[in-house]
């Protein structure tokens, strides 16, 4: 018998189900970040070839597709989190009734999930920016 055992039964469920939250962030942005560059190479790709009459697709559609994922994204995260809030809230009570429960601080919890918070943001804006350029900066002839 380890000292895993001793542990509450409730601490270990709520550290259970923090853990399963913080994998499914992790998930969703290996997801999101993969959809991005996709959609950046599609982009590239498109405006390299300066196609005639599909202009709309490069300079509209996909910075929009850009933006919507990043939206839908911030939304999730955001319910993640609320989650997240809710299930150390619980872990606080726990606090100190154990030698080997010892809480994150949150400080140290908010800080691991800025990438999560401001890569979505970031993203957006760079599609914004993206697509101010893409109509700024036309495309010349030649090209499909």
């Amino acid at each position: 018998m380890g000292e895993d055992d001793n542990l509450p039964a409730g601490y270990l469920y709520l550290h259970e189900e923090l853990r399963f939250e913080h994998q499914l962030l992790g998930s969703r942005m290996t997801y999101y970040m993969t959809s991005q560059s996709f959609l950046f190479t599609t982009a590239a790709i498109a405006r390299a070839m300066q196609w005639h009459g599909v202009y709309w697709f490069s300079g509209v559609l996909v910075p929009l597709v850009g933006i919507a994922a990043s939206a839908v994204l911030l939304f999730s995260i955001y319910a993640a989190y609320g989650r997240m809030n809710d299930w150390r809230a619980k872990e606080k009570l726990f606090e100190g009734k154990h030698p080997l429960i010892v809480l994150y601080p949150e400080d140290k919890h908010r800080k691991s999930l800025l990438f999560t918070t401001l890569m979505p943001w970031l993203l957006m804006r760079v599609w914004a920016v993206f697509t101010l350029l893409i109509h700024v900066f036309q495309p010349q002839g030649g090209g499909m």
